[in-house]
């Protein structure tokens, strides 16, 4: 079993959008069964086959991979972790809080992405019913973090577990 430091994988943090599955509409549906969440109009979404989604626009993307049962804040935190070197992040707030129901635990940082330049980066865990949780990592250029914003919150608010 993959440890919360091993999942999602580092892969996974530079998508690469490919047209949506037209039979989900604006609601990507997780294969597994696991969550729902919308897709903002003109974001796309992949499935690089390491089990999480990334959703994008541009530079601007959102990767979603449920992991083991945990607490959300050891969830988030073994991202973090993971995402610590590449990024070189600087956190800048954290938080617990509830989401659409959910108990959240969630972190804010400025970083440097070798591709993008300064970004903005996002990393929560999200409690599902279940007792795994939901990697949500969010990330966008620094100078347009305020337009890709609403639409990370659309996401966020928006999932939706097996059997809510």
């Amino acid at each position: 079993a993959a440890s919360a430091a091993q999942a999602p994988a580092a892969s996974i943090f530079t998508p690469k959008p490919s047209p949506q599955d037209p039979d989900a509409g604006n609601i990507f549906r997780d294969p597994n069964g696991n969550f729902t969440t919308p897709v903002p109009d003109g974001w796309t979404t992949n499935l690089p086959g390491d089990g999480s989604v990334q959703i994008a626009q541009g530079p601007a993307w959102v990767v979603l991979a449920t992991v083991q049962p945990m607490d959300p804040e050891a969830g988030a935190k073994g991202v973090i972790d993971q995402m610590s070197g590449p990024y070189q992040l600087v956190q800048t707030n954290a938080a617990t809080a509830n989401v659409s129901g959910h108990p959240i635990y969630y972190a804010v940082f400025k970083g440097q992405s070798q591709q993008q330049g300064p970004v903005a980066v996002m990393i929560a865990g999200i409690q599902a019913p279940s007792g795994h949780v939901l990697a949500f990592i969010s990330s966008a250029p620094l100078d347009s973090i305020s337009a890709s914003s609403p639409a990370f919150l659309e996401i966020m608010k928006g999932i939706r577990f097996a059997g809510e």
